[in-house]
């Protein structure tokens, strides 16, 4: 009897961990965050945040007017942590607003929003 209950308690937390494995690998779809992401605000100069990778981890660039920076982002729960080169890490919430449109709150991005541009890439499938 007893090993009946813990087959069904191994059975429930599988299905758990692939649900939410399945839930997460959704999300970041959703957000599908590698590119070029311009900083949605008329009264501030050109501000662009680029990355690259897959859809989880790589590298990005940082740029405005009188400020470039460099490094590795990640995905890390409901966070994106952008470890600059060098060793400084800023780890900032990250809100999904819509299809093109994220938040971006922490240390060096207070409250930020910011649209993907548009990319003129299609990419097309192969026929085999």
């Amino acid at each position: 009897m007893s090993q009946i209950i813990v087959g069904l308690i191994v059975a429930l937390v599988t299905l758990w961990f692939k649900s939410a494995r399945k839930t997460r690998e959704a999300w970041l779809k959703q957000l599908n965050l590698p590119g070029v992401w311009d900083l949605d605000d008329d009264r501030t100069r050109p501000v662009a945040l680029e990355l690259r990778g897959t859809l989880s981890a790589g590298i990005y660039r940082f740029r405005t007017e009188n400020r470039k920076e460099a490094g590795k982002w990640r995905i890390s729960g409901n966070s994106i942590v952008l470890a600059v080169d060098g060793g400084r890490e800023e780890r900032c919430e990250l809100r999904f607003f819509d299809a093109g449109r994220i938040g971006i709150n922490g240390p060096q991005h207070i409250r930020q929003i910011y649209v993907k541009r548009a990319d003129n890439v299609v990419p097309l499938k192969r026929s085999l």
